[in-house]
């Protein structure tokens, strides 16, 4: 009996049922993010219901009663915690309109500055600790604001500002990653129309200092010194575009990115030390926990971060207590932990990315470094482990970014080894550069290695045809782990049956491949929001793989950098022209950085001036793309026109649009909203969000695809 409840004991770390508790546990969210919150506690239980006679009329199954009440209080758990959480998120609130809001700038703020024409700065702040109406309310979460303030009054992390403005709560839209990203990263609302009225000097806390002296000396001091900086922090805020774009392009961003990898190696080092100091084990396992938490908090607590951290845990309490230890069960574990403390992580896709590289690893990591045979252990290793985790976060890259790089491999040959070696030695000294900045020279010669890290991975990325376009649907990705987990090594099924397996999947992802380079060949057309202000708005047009970017209103440095993020963030190769109505000639001068930055070709507009002409090789006046048709109807309004809708972009700021020269199926319009009282629309949208009064209306971040007379929104 003794030996039987020991053996009870080791398998705890070891329990079986773990991994299908976390498919439960995913499946219960899902479940909650499709339908009502009410609709799926009802289809939950008659669900439930349904299981429970099953399993007493089907007398095979009694056996199995324990293990069904698991994972049926599992499967309840996740229901209740997800509807309530993703309730809350998604819900609409009213805006607060001309607030006074003082909050707290946060170490997340790009403290740079743009220089104005009238030689004031503009910063783009993060704040935390916000109160407003003289203090007697409180926002929950962080705020992003742009604010415009005289050149001598220089803002800094952990200064408080007060601002007056219109407070724009946010919801969470969890079909888009970086959505989900922001807001669980706390950014909750926005401040527009926001007036700096005073800024009163405070300090930052403990951890804010850390990373700001940190930043302040590393990209002062040590050539590439921001790159040196975003690989101990994760803060991609001070590396160069072209840089980010091009290590996301060869397989490297998880480089930039602090995850398991990072949490490895300090937990590695700081273990090694503990080892050669022959500390007690219970010292060793406290010292290790306690500093790798440390740094866990001090980089943000991430998903990837988290789920690492949890598996941390599991392993050292595992070796700690003597209990057995089993890789797919401690993910599985850590992973339910994660989303029940915010079941909106798995909608972010680092976790998904985190998470399928650790099955990458679990489950073909062996089988691999058993085919590969060379001499070199190390060798073989690395490329085991770094094919395994690319097969498996194939599908969630494919999904998300569009693309994949055919050059991973050498990339990461080259440049993991380098950095995995010099990891330990960068952390330190960066981390003592937050109490003294001087040390921060001594990474001087490190810098330069990484200056020419940032040459090769530049060029790299320009070399043609090394990545493939494959955009898979949510389905195909689905499919593509239900596939990797039958040819795993924990699938029973036979070698043929693999082999077969494994060959219809390379065929699924070079058909998909091919298809999808064609372009959106369902005739379709996508209009999605980039940047959404009270002064100008963005918007990009997607119609058969050809990308237009429509100006509304104002062109500023602001809308150029938001353009940029988008098509980094929908990894969009090329940009075939800009759309704009009115030209001044600040708008003149702003055309010419737009085209530089974004290398666009041509302009569709209404003016005909020769100055246009001289900008851009490519000047049209309408533009027909496929069945749909781009056209400027004057200096306020661009129609677009296809499969039997009609859509109205309209810049109405001046109040001079009194009518609509059509029926119209969607106005997106800035400025005065008199014409809506006696035209007609299907459906409206403006960057206040929601009106009340428009019962069509929907906010100001969207998504439009229209096909064969059908809008989707």
């Amino acid at each position: 009996e003794r030996g039987e409840r020991n053996l009870q004991k080791k398998k705890v770390l070891n329990y079986r049922q773990m991994p299908a508790m976390l498919i439960v546990a995913i499946v219960g969210i899902l479940i909650v993010s499709l339908l009502n919150f009410n609709i799926a506690m009802i289809v939950s239980f008659v669900s439930i219901v349904g299981i429970v006679i099953l399993c007493i009329s089907i007398k095979k199954l009694k056996r199995y009663k324990i293990r069904i009440i698991v994972l049926l209080c599992t499967y309840l758990v996740f229901v209740v915690v997800g509807g309530i959480v993703i309730t809350e998120a998604t819900k609409y609130e009213v805006p607060v309109k001309n607030a006074v809001i003082i909050a707290t700038v946060n170490s997340d703020s790009n403290l740079e500055g743009i220089e104005e024409k009238d030689s004031r700065i503009k910063y783009e702040l993060i704040l935390t600790d916000a109160k407003y109406n003289n203090n007697t309310k409180e926002l929950k979460g962080k705020i992003s604001t742009e604010v415009v303030v005289e050149k001598e009054r220089q803002i800094k992390v952990g200064d408080r500002v007060i601002i007056k403005g219109d407070i724009l709560p946010k919801r969470v839209q969890l079909t888009e990653s970086v959505n989900v990203y922001n807001y669980m990263n706390g950014i909750r609302y926005t401040i527009d129309n926001s007036k700096c009225v005073d800024i009163v000097i405070g300090k930052p806390s403990i951890r804010e200092s850390i990373k700001v002296n940190c930043k302040e000396a590393m990209t002062k001091n040590v050539p590439a010194g921001g790159i040196i900086y975003s690989m101990i922090f994760g803060d991609k805020s001070v590396m160069e575009s072209t840089f980010v774009s091009a290590s996301r392009k060869t397989g490297i961003a998880h480089l930039f990115a602090v995850s398991g990898l990072h949490l490895g190696i300090v937990a590695t080092l700081v273990g090694y030390i503990t080892k050669k100091l022959k500390l007690h084990r219970v010292i060793d396992y406290l010292i290790v926990i306690v500093l790798s938490g440390l740094y866990a908090y001090l980089v943000g607590f991430g998903p990837s971060v988290a789920r690492a951290f949890l598996m941390l845990v599991i392993y050292k309490s595992g070796k700690m207590f003597g209990l057995r230890y089993c890789g797919i069960s401690s993910l599985a574990l850590s992973g339910l932990i994660v989303l029940l403390i915010n079941p909106l992580t798995l909608f972010n896709m680092s976790f998904q990315l985190s998470v399928m590289a650790m099955v990458g690893i679990l489950f073909f990591e062996r089988p691999i470094r058993k085919m590969i045979k060379t001499r070199w252990e190390g060798f073989n290793s690395f490329v085991a482990i770094n094919l395994s985790v690319n097969i498996c976060i194939l599908p969630v890259t494919l999904y998300y970014f569009g693309s994949v790089s055919l050059i991973f491999f050498i990339a990461n040959l080259l440049i993991v080894p380098l950095i995995t070696l010099i990891f330990p030695v960068i952390f330190i000294v960066v981390i003592i550069t937050a109490v003294i900045p001087y040390c921060s020279y001594i990474l001087v010669p490190v810098g330069y290695v990484f200056s020419l890290m940032e040459v090769i991975v530049n060029y790299l990325a320009t070399i043609p045809f090394m990545s493939i376009t494959i955009k898979l649907s949510v389905y195909s990705v689905i499919g593509y782990i239900l596939v990797l987990a039958l040819i795993s090594t924990y699938s029973l099924l036979q070698l043929k049956i693999k082999r077969l397996l494994s060959i219809l999947l390379c065929v699924v992802v070079l058909t998909t491949s091919i298809i999808m380079t064609m372009g959106r060949i369902d005739g379709s057309i996508k209009i999605e929001n980039v940047v959404s202000n009270t002064n100008y708005d963005i918007l990009m047009v997607d119609i058969q793989d050809k990308h237009y970017l429509v100006v509304n209103g104002e062109m500023n440095i602001i809308g150029l950098t938001s353009s940029k993020r988008y098509i980094r963030e929908k990894n969009i190769q090329e940009i075939t022209g800009i759309v704009k109505t009115g030209l001044g000639k600040e708008d003149i001068e702003m055309l010419k950085i737009y085209k530089e930055e974004l290398s666009i070709q041509s302009i569709v507009t209404t003016m005909d001036i020769p100055i246009v002409k001289e900008v851009f090789e490519e000047v049209y006046y309408g533009k027909s793309i496929g069945k749909y048709m781009i056209y400027p109807i004057n200096r306020d309004m661009v129609e677009i026109r296809g499969a039997g809708k009609r859509i109205l972009i309209a810049d109405n700021r001046r109040g001079e649009i009194r009518d609509l020269p059509y029926q119209t199926d969607i106005l997106y319009m800035l400025g005065e909203t008199d014409i809506l009282n006696y035209t007609p629309v299907q459906y409206y949208v403006n960057n206040e969000g929601v009106e009340n009064n428009i019962p069509y209306s929907v906010n100001s971040y969207f998504t439009f695809i229209i096909n064969n007379d059908k809008i989707l929104v």
